[in-house]
């Protein structure tokens, strides 16, 4: 089905972004004849590329392809990425634009050299990673631009010589539909989407990005939007160190340290899943692990050291899951970093007996994570296993291959590297980070005694972890002992790790019925229903028992919405999973396109925000360009020029998997005196002076194009463009002269859009 709100004429300037089921993304341009129609579905069948008939004036380009990770987000998850060379900022930001000035500010100075005396001085253990600064910047220190249906606001803190950046908000609130984004252009790092949702009480902390500056982004769907809008740029952490993320060790482990993804991480994935890096200024960076309580009830709780948490703002804390090496053995050219960072915790227990700590983290991970598991038998293991990340770097394995002996409320070991086989060691940041015994549960926490000068070479024999079968009563009280948070239900010996359960079923619904499953391998057993909301978008039933749950959507309705699987238990919190998906074709979205009213010869800009809910998981989008305006479109943006005076028209199709939907927006042209000029220019030395003369103008049977300021060899476009913004026909020339055909042509207005190495002029003709 499809459904067009504006009609017009269809242009000639296409371009279909096409997502295949693996995520890879291909953009197509195409160009068209103005008596032929293009469908996407010629272009992509079954979520593959497929032969495309060439006809008179058609040409199929690849142009592009890139990997993109879903956008999809649950609440209190930020995405943290660090671009590769090949990719754009703006394949991620909708509304960026690299030639935007974007205001700067320069925070006061920070004496890192002073700072760091203090901190010897004052005896500090914990290694620092930055230091915090207070501040307070508003709306108002930064640019707001309001146009027809939305509003951008952007600023840049700057920090001169710091090497990493994290900012704080306080007090901000942001519209419900309100996207912002933290970037980084020189070291390429993206921090969102960030929503409303993502903020706490108005406060939110960012990961650290790499570089002295951190640029803020914020769009604002709606005319009044912005005036509800409140942000308060309230502190910031100037970092003393960068984060590596494509040098062939990424940062400073020790290098007989293995990372997860080879082949000795092989089976450990469950467990690798649940393991963070837990990072604030004040402490440097530790290790922490997800742990499955006795209820299964996903419950956020991570097990970490004491020395890491105690006296510190764990409610100022950042843990960062999936932080590793795409490679086992990357090359310095790995492909694009990207990890999930969940901002603020409280402290559940701890005990320095054993130096546990435990942490609830204040959101809940979502599916791509694991709960592990645990022993809290006083059995000494034969041989143990540990997940880290050794001086904050990406996440590494190791083993020991000898017996651990206990030693009081400790275990004492020896790491002899390459020994034994033996292989990696432990270093400052692989505090709190699990011991497994070979059944993959943890039996302790890294406690630390490792000399800081240690190295591959030496035999590490000063390594203490905390006893997890200790920890569980602790020192008799609820935040002293494990087992009030791990086994208050039934207090089990042990538990087994577990992934975090997820819904498998097609992410767009059309009239169905379509089956989902809920894919569960809790070691718990559960009674589970499930719901779909809102209930209009779907045919009965709307509910039912069991992990499968087969639905069928409206007929009449169309939007986003969400299947809720509830698992229940005895003596347990209810604990739901959730599921987002879209029901029916794309509902009515926003275009962007500013200006609305343009001069002849002018030129604006249009774009789609993909984080709009209404856009239902698309797979196409088709631009059109018509009337009194010429385009073209890439991916979710586009640009358009007015060509003679009158009403133009944008227009963009979304197709998902049941139908299409088109919005249009209407483009005012005016005779502003001016006429049509140089645009889009290259910079090209050879071309600059470049002028165009036409002549008979109005003419009969032809006009002759002469250039001067020509370069010989270079190569003209030439595109003759009917009022109605029909491409008549297009010409390729190689001399400073050349003819067009007008004798068969019908009266009136035409464009020649001529373009000469990137050079673009338009030139009006009269046909008598």
């Amino acid at each position: 089905m499809h459904e067009t709100i504006l009609f017009g004429l269809k242009g000639f300037d296409k371009i279909f972004r096409l997502r295949k089921p693996s995520g890879e993304i291909f953009i197509i341009f195409f160009d068209f004849p103005p008596n032929e129609k293009c469908s996407c579905n010629n272009a992509v069948k079954n979520g593959h590329i497929m032969k495309i008939k060439n006809g008179p004036f058609k040409q199929c380009i690849l142009v592009g392809l890139i990997a993109l990770t879903s956008t999809s987000q649950s609440f209190g998850q930020v995405i943290t990425r660090v671009l590769s060379p090949e990719d754009e900022i703006e394949n991620y930001i909708p509304w960026y634009n690299s030639d935007e000035e974007i205001p700067i500010i320069n925070a006061p100075f920070v004496d890192v050299e002073a700072v760091l005396q203090a901190d010897q001085q004052t005896g500090r253990e914990m290694p620092r990673i930055g230091i915090k600064q207070e501040v307070n910047y508003t709306m108002e220190d930064g640019q707001l631009i309001e146009r027809e249906n939305y509003s951008l606001w952007s600023l840049t803190l700057r920090s001169v010589n710091a090497k990493s950046m994290s900012v704080r908000f306080d007090g901000s609130n942001l519209p419900e539909d309100a996207v912002m984004f933290l970037f980084n252009k020189e070291s390429r790092f993206i921090v969102g989407p960030i929503k409303n949702s993502n903020f706490r009480n108005g406060t939110f902390r960012s990961d650290y990005l790499n570089g002295d500056r951190v640029n803020i982004s914020l769009f604002i769907p709606g005319i009044e939007a912005s005036e509800i809008v409140s942000v308060n740029l309230t502190s910031f952490d100037h970092g003393i160190i960068s984060f590596r993320v494509f040098d062939d060790d990424f940062e400073d482990s020790e290098p007989c340290n293995v990372n997860v993804t080879c082949e000795q991480g092989v089976g450990w994935e469950c467990q690798s899943e649940s393991v963070c890096k837990i990072i604030h200024s004040s402490i440097g960076s530790c290790t922490g692990s997800l742990v499955n309580n006795d209820c299964c009830d996903l419950t956020p709780f991570v097990l970490t050291a004491d020395h890491c948490i105690a006296d510190f703002p764990v409610d100022d804390y950042l843990y960062r899951f999936n932080y590793q090496s795409p490679q086992c053995e990357p090359n310095g050219e790995t492909s694009p970093s990207q990890w999930i960072t969940y901002y603020g915790s409280d402290i559940t227990a701890g005990w320095v007996g054993t130096d546990f700590g435990l942490v609830e983290l204040f959101d809940r991970p979502t599916s791509g994570m694991s709960f592990a598991g645990w022993d809290r038998t006083n059995q000494t293991p034969p041989n143990s296993t540990f997940i880290h990340h050794p001086s904050g770097d990406v996440k590494k394995v190791t083993f020991d291959s000898g017996v651990s002996t206990p030693a009081g409320n400790f275990y004492d070991f020896n790491l002899t590297p390459g020994v034994n086989g033996d292989f990696g060691t432990l270093e400052g940041g692989s505090s709190g980070c699990p011991k497994y015994n070979p059944d993959q549960r943890i039996i302790g926490q890294q406690s630390g005694g490792v000399p800081q000068t240690i190295l591959c070479t030496t035999t590490n024999s000063a390594n203490e972890d905390g006893r997890f079968d200790i920890s569980w009563e602790g020192n008799g009280t609820p935040d002293s002992r494990l087992r009030d948070w791990l086994g208050a239900s039934t207090n089990p010996n042990t538990m087994d790790c577990m992934e975090h359960p997820f819904v498998e079923g097609p992410g767009t619904l059309c009239s169905g019925p379509e089956t989902y499953a809920l894919i569960n391998n809790m070691p718990c057993t559960k009674s589970i229903t499930w719901r779909v909301e809102p209930t209009n978008l779907f045919t009965s039933p709307v509910s039912g028992t069991g992990d499968i749950a087969v639905i069928t959507g409206s007929l009449i309705n169309s939007g986003s919405a969400t299947l809720i699987y509830t698992l229940s238990a005895e003596g347990c919190n209810d604990t739901e999973v959730e599921y987002d998906l879209f029901v029916g074709r794309p509902c009515t979205f926003e275009l962007h396109s500013f200006p609305t009213e343009i001069c002849i010869g002018e030129q604006g800009e249009t774009f789609l925000n993909l984080f709009e809910d209404c856009l239902g998981n698309y797979s196409s989008i088709e631009w059109d360009f018509y009337g009194a305006i010429s385009g073209y479109g890439y991916d979710n943006k586009g640009r358009y020029t007015g060509i003679t005076t009158g009403y133009g028209y944008v227009c963009v199709t979304v197709t998902n998997d049941c139908g299409s939907k088109e919005v249009c927006d209407r483009i005012l042209v005016k005779d502003c005196g001016g006429g049509f000029g140089f645009r889009n220019s290259r910079s090209n030395p050879d071309v600059a002076e470049l002028e165009a003369n036409i002549s008979p103008n109005p003419a009969n049977d032809f006009v002759e194009v002469v250039y001067s300021g020509y370069v010989s060899g270079a190569r003209i476009t030439a595109s003759l463009i009917s009022a109605d913004g029909k491409l008549v026909e297009t010409i390729e020339e190689y001399s400073h002269s050349f003819k067009v055909d007008m004798a068969e042509l019908p009266s009136g207005l035409y464009i020649l859009q001529l373009n000469v190495e990137g050079m673009v002029l338009y030139e009006k003709i009269v046909k008598l």
